[in-house]
């Protein structure tokens, strides 16, 4: 059993609770054991943490593999105040299709880099 205890100061320790019943002469006695294992449950909490950003890193890597690897030209963008769309990254495949390079339309927004006409088409279609 691993409840939380509050101590005399009002702070707060996790504990683990053992009990054994035994028998001496005769007699069956119960024994307790309390430990403190705050420390522990501290470093299970950062392991737990370690791992689900090792697992959103290995997503994220894989999600990367994807993107660059594709045939096909993939634009990002953000929405910025729910009515412009900025772009955030292109992939190589776009920058081959279109020769667009990513680092000239990082932060720009779509009517500003595609003519006024396709941006209109553009927006509309993700509105």
């Amino acid at each position: 059993m691993e409840p939380d205890y509050r101590l005399a100061s009002g702070s707060r320790i996790a504990i683990e609770i053992t009990f054994s019943l035994l028998e001496h002469k005769g007699r069956k006695l119960m024994v307790g054991y309390i430990c403190d294992i705050s420390a522990r449950r501290a470093l299970e909490v950062e392991r737990l943490r370690l791992a689900e950003e090792v697992a959103v890193q290995e997503i994220e890597f894989r999600y990367r593999e994807i993107f660059d690897n594709v045939t096909d030209g993939i634009f990002l963008l953000d929405v910025v105040h729910g009515e412009r769309f900025r772009f955030v990254g292109i992939n190589p495949s776009m920058t081959r299709m279109t020769g667009i390079i990513q680092r000239d339309i990082l932060g720009c927004f779509v009517e500003n880099i595609m003519p006024e006409r396709s941006a209109r088409k553009m927006i509309a279609n993700y509105r």
